[in-house]
Protein backbone atom coordinates (compact mmCIF):
# COMPACT_ATOMS: atom_id res chain seq x y z
CA UNK A 1 0.00 0.00 0.00
CA UNK A 2 1.84 3.35 -0.53
CA UNK A 3 1.29 6.26 1.19
CA UNK A 4 -1.61 8.02 -1.64
CA UNK A 5 -3.43 4.69 -1.35
CA UNK A 6 -3.55 4.96 3.11
CA UNK A 7 -4.28 8.60 2.71
CA UNK A 8 -7.41 7.45 0.21
CA UNK A 9 -8.58 5.08 2.10
CA UNK A 10 -8.13 7.20 5.62
CA UNK A 11 -10.38 9.88 3.54
CA UNK A 12 -12.85 7.33 2.61
CA UNK A 13 -13.21 6.17 5.98
CA UNK A 14 -14.33 9.15 7.43
CA UNK A 15 -17.93 10.38 6.68
CA UNK A 16 -19.09 12.77 4.46
CA UNK A 17 -20.08 15.13 6.51
CA UNK A 18 -16.46 15.27 7.92
CA UNK A 19 -14.77 15.46 4.86
CA UNK A 20 -16.68 18.01 3.43
CA UNK A 21 -15.69 20.03 7.50
CA UNK A 22 -11.98 19.40 6.57
CA UNK A 23 -12.44 21.15 3.04
CA UNK A 24 -14.45 23.94 4.49
CA UNK A 25 -11.94 24.98 7.13
CA UNK A 26 -8.64 24.57 4.53
CA UNK A 27 -10.36 26.45 2.23
CA UNK A 28 -11.43 28.73 5.26
CA UNK A 29 -7.45 28.76 6.36
CA UNK A 30 -5.91 29.45 2.80
CA UNK A 31 -8.83 32.39 2.29
CA UNK A 32 -7.83 34.28 5.65
CA UNK A 33 -4.08 34.04 4.99
CA UNK A 34 -4.31 35.05 2.19
CA UNK A 35 -6.77 38.62 3.91
CA UNK A 36 -3.83 38.67 6.17
CA UNK A 37 -0.97 39.18 3.78
CA UNK A 38 -2.53 41.51 1.44
CA UNK A 39 -2.66 43.46 4.86
CA UNK A 40 0.41 43.44 5.85
CA UNK A 41 2.88 42.27 3.07
CA UNK A 42 5.04 44.58 3.98
CA UNK A 43 5.64 42.79 7.67
CA UNK A 44 5.47 39.51 6.27
CA UNK A 45 7.84 40.08 3.99
CA UNK A 46 10.24 41.33 6.31
CA UNK A 47 9.65 38.28 9.16
CA UNK A 48 10.70 35.83 5.61
CA UNK A 49 13.28 37.03 5.22
CA UNK A 50 14.91 37.50 8.77
CA UNK A 51 13.62 33.94 9.25
CA UNK A 52 14.61 32.15 5.72
CA UNK A 53 17.43 30.48 7.11
CA UNK A 54 15.04 28.78 9.72
CA UNK A 55 12.46 28.31 7.77
CA UNK A 56 14.65 26.29 5.04
CA UNK A 57 15.94 24.05 8.40
CA UNK A 58 12.60 23.64 9.34
CA UNK A 59 11.14 22.54 5.66
CA UNK A 60 14.40 20.24 5.30
CA UNK A 61 13.59 18.60 8.89
CA UNK A 62 10.04 17.98 7.87
CA UNK A 63 11.04 16.39 4.85
CA UNK A 64 13.76 14.57 6.36
CA UNK A 65 11.21 12.81 8.52
CA UNK A 66 8.51 12.43 6.65
CA UNK A 67 10.98 10.37 4.55
CA UNK A 68 11.89 8.22 7.99
CA UNK A 69 8.58 7.56 9.12
CA UNK A 70 7.50 6.46 5.82
CA UNK A 71 10.66 4.25 5.59
CA UNK A 72 9.46 2.87 8.97
CA UNK A 73 5.51 2.65 7.71
CA UNK A 74 6.69 0.57 4.70
CA UNK A 75 9.04 -1.67 6.71
CA UNK A 76 6.29 -2.43 9.68
CA UNK A 77 3.63 -3.28 6.46
CA UNK A 78 6.29 -5.57 5.08
CA UNK A 79 7.39 -7.84 8.01
CA UNK A 80 4.66 -7.90 10.07
CA UNK A 81 1.68 -7.84 7.28
CA UNK A 82 3.37 -9.68 4.89
CA UNK A 83 1.49 -10.44 1.28
CA UNK A 84 -0.48 -13.61 1.39
CA UNK A 85 0.78 -16.38 -0.64
CA UNK A 86 -0.82 -16.42 -3.96
CA UNK A 87 -3.22 -19.67 -2.71
CA UNK A 88 -6.34 -17.41 -2.42
CA UNK A 89 -7.79 -20.08 -0.31
CA UNK A 90 -6.25 -19.40 2.54
CA UNK A 91 -8.80 -16.58 2.77
CA UNK A 92 -11.31 -18.64 3.22
CA UNK A 93 -8.88 -20.05 6.79
CA UNK A 94 -7.44 -16.99 7.74
CA UNK A 95 -9.07 -13.44 8.22
CA UNK A 96 -5.32 -12.19 8.65
CA UNK A 97 -4.71 -13.16 4.66
CA UNK A 98 -8.00 -11.54 3.71
CA UNK A 99 -8.06 -9.14 0.76
CA UNK A 100 -10.75 -6.66 -0.09
CA UNK A 101 -11.58 -5.94 -3.80
CA UNK A 102 -9.35 -2.95 -3.76
CA UNK A 103 -6.65 -5.03 -3.06
CA UNK A 104 -6.14 -4.15 0.29
CA UNK A 105 -4.96 -6.90 2.58
CA UNK A 106 -4.58 -7.55 6.50
CA UNK A 107 -5.95 -5.11 8.58
CA UNK A 108 -6.25 -2.58 5.92
CA UNK A 109 -9.28 -4.77 4.21
CA UNK A 110 -12.61 -2.60 3.67
CA UNK A 111 -15.67 -3.96 2.91
CA UNK A 112 -17.62 -0.39 2.50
Amino acid sequence: MTPEDFFIQLVNSLPFPYNLLAIFIITIYIFLAKIYYTQNKSKVNELLGCHFKHITVGLILIIISTAFLAAIYFVHESFFFPEPPEDRFIVAISPFYAVSPQGYSGRYVYSG
